[in-house]
C-alpha cells in the first residue's frame, strides 16, 4: 500500500534510475524545483560513451538541453517551481519552461547513449554523477509518443520508503544510492491526494 506525497526531494546524494534509455524519441514533462542551482548538475539526464549527451532537464550556466552537444539557454532561480517539457528526437529537440520555448532545434541525427536516464543527477556512462538538490512533484516520460513512465511521489507503507510510483509499470522506484539517506518529502494535502488518484494531462507539443 502507498500514500501519496506532495513531492520527493534529493539533497544532492540520492537519485532514481528511470530505466528509460536515453535515445532519440524520448520526451518528458515534470513539475519540479531546483532547491539550489547546480553549476553543473542534472535533474533528468544521461551521457553515453564518446560524450554523447542526452539532457532533458539540466543546469549549466542556465538551462542546458543537450542532444549529443548542448547549449545554455535562459536562467534558473533556486526555490522556484517550474513546469517543464522537453523532447529529444531526430528532427525535433525542444525545451519548454512554464509555457515559454527556451530551445528549439532541428538536428536530424539519431543518437543512442545506451544508458538509462537518471533523475536527480546524470548517468555518466554507467556512473551516477553531477547530482542536484532538486524536487520532483510529478514526472511523465514518453518514447515515440507512447507513455512509458507516469511517476507520482509516494511512501510505501510496508517499509516507509519514499519514492516514485509508476502507474504504467506498476513499479515503485526508490533511491538507488547505497551511500546516502532517503529522499525528504512534502506531506500531501487533499488536492495532492486527488491529483494522485487521477491521471495528469498528457504533455502537448507547444
Amino acid at each position: 500500500a502507498y500514500i501519496p506525497l506532495a513531492y520527493i526531494q534529493s539533497s544532492g546524494s540520492q537519485y532514481i534510475d528511470t530505466e528509460v534509455v536515453g535515445k532519440s524519441g524520448v520526451s518528458a514533462e515534470s513539475k519540479m524545483q531546483w532547491v539550489s542551482v547546480p553549476g553543473d548538475g542534472g535533474y533528468l539526464a544521461c551521457r553515453g560513451a564518446n560524450n554523447v549527451r542526452f539532457y532533458l532537464f539540466y543546469s549549466y550556466q542556465g538551462w542546458y538541453p543537450a542532444y549529443s552537444g548542448g547549449t545554455s539557454v535562459g536562467s534558473i532561480t533556486a526555490g522556484t517551481d517550474y513546469h517543464v517539457y522537453a523532447t529529444l528526437s531526430n528532427g525535433t529537440q525542444r525545451l519548454v519552461v512554464d509555457g515559454n520555448v527556451f530551445y528549439d532545434s532541428k538536428n536530424m541525427a539519431s543518437i543512442d547513449t545506451k544508458r538509462n536516464i537518471y533523475l536527480f543527477n546524470m548517468n555518466y556512462d554507467g556512473t551516477p554523477n553531477f547530482y542536484s538538490s532538486s524536487r520532483c512533484y510529478w514526472l511523465k516520460m514518453w518514447r515515440d509518443a507512447a507513455i512509458v513512465r507516469d511517476f507520482t511521489p509516494c511512501r510505501r507503507l510496508a517499509d516507509e520508503k519514499n519514492g516514485l510510483y509508476d502507474a504504467v509499470s506498476g513499479q515503485f522506484f526508490t533511491n538507488k544510492s547505497t551511500e546516502s539517506g532517503e529522499f525528504t518529502y512534502g506531506s500531501a494535502g487533499i488536492m495532492d491526494r486527488i491529483a494522485a488518484a487521477t491521471a495528469f494531462s498528457e504533455a502537448t507539443d507547444p
